[in-house]
């Protein structure tokens, strides 16, 4: 049972033209390229409109971000009626972090009291809080807990990150610094980063069981990453993007083949559970490019019930989903005992 859940967003709103903006500073792109920095802007105003970004949010200059996160957190708890002392696992799924190890979790339950919580990080990229979804399911229906809180905070545009596109205007920055218009493929879509929080709180309940379903590729891996610097030692083949950043650490994602992955195996997975669409009051995807899931949910017939947290906040990574179910509850889509479906 999804016993409570609520969503934290930074104050700083980034539009569009915000975004596009910072290409101007494609500092790298040779002086006598064939192509100009307004070709440049060109194509990323047209990629970025085309997935139907409009607008992300972002930290503000000094927003205490990770004393908010745990402040909402203990609201969420003190609000939802579980004893503290009841919940058993604390489950932190972020990409975002500050520490290698132990797990986060550990950190955020010692500021949170939960004393004897079991902690553990489950790292997914954009899919953590759906594949910790998951494994709480199993937690729960084999009494490892009675109650579980799953956590995730995505403030990733830290300007100590390198691989944030918010770190600098060089000559190799990871998003808007473009040396050539192929580069624009996996260094765009970086732009479209938001950051937010998310908390959830699931309940153990037998009455209702949950349904998962999954088509995995794993070599597909290689359409999106964020590397650490040590990558290489890691690679049994040289990583395709080793000419360009060698040894640092840095965000990319093939946003078109990402889109045309989505595209080939997502309707399949929802065609098989027509009823569950059916009876669903919203269907939340993943915040990346709406425009790929507006395409699907329209051509399985359930576009009128998605919500898109993309269009409002950008790619949040791994709070794009939760964030999307605690913004349909907020604005009264969802109910307590309705069916949701989460993409």
């Amino acid at each position: 049972r999804l016993t409570a859940i609520d969503h934290y967003l930074p104050t700083r709103v980034v539009t569009l033209e915000g975004r596009i903006y910072k290409f101007t500073y494609s500092a790298g792109l040779p002086p006598r390229a064939s192509r100009s920095i307004e070709e440049v802007v060109r194509i990323a105003q047209k990629l970025l409109e085309r997935a139907q970004f409009s607008q992300c949010v972002t930290r503000s200059e000094g927003e205490p971000f990770y004393r908010n996160f745990i402040e909402m957190s203990r609201r969420l708890i003190d609000n939802s009626g579980v004893d503290p002392a009841e919940i058993g696992t604390v489950i932190y799924c972020g990409v975002g972090r500050g520490y290698r190890e132990p797990a986060t979790a550990h950190q955020m339950a010692a500021h949170l009291k939960l004393k004897k919580a079991e902690c553990m990080d489950i790292i997914d990229a954009c899919n953590g809080w759906s594949r910790t979804a998951r494994v709480t399911e199993s937690l729960l229906r084999n009494n490892a807990a009675k109650h579980i809180l799953v956590l995730s905070l995505e403030f990733n545009r830290s300007p100590s990150l390198r691989a944030s596109p918010d770190y600098t205007f060089g000559d190799f920055h990871p998003a808007y610094s473009m040396r050539t218009l192929d580069e624009m493929e996996w260094r765009v879509w970086a732009a479209t980063m938001g950051e937010a929080g998310t908390a959830t709180l699931w309940s153990k309940d037998d009455s209702r069981q949950w349904y998962f379903d999954y088509d995995c590729e794993p070599y597909e891996y290689a359409d999106c990453s964020c590397t650490l610097v040590n990558h290489q030692e890691w690679d049994l083949e040289p990583m395709v993007l080793d000419h360009v950043h060698g040894g640092e650490e840095f965000f990319y994602a093939y946003g078109k083949r990402i889109g045309e992955s989505i595209k080939a195996h997502l309707p399949p997975l929802l065609r098989k559970v027509q009823h569950y669409l059916d009876e669903a009051a919203v269907v939340v995807p993943h915040s990346l490019s709406s425009a790929v899931y507006e395409w699907i949910f329209r051509e399985i017939g359930v576009h009128e019930k998605a919500i898109y947290p993309f269009n409002s906040l950008g790619n949040c990574a791994s709070c794009g989903v939760p964030t999307g179910l605690s913004m349909a509850i907020k604005q009264g889509r969802l109910a307590r005992g309705q069916r949701v479906v989460l993409a």
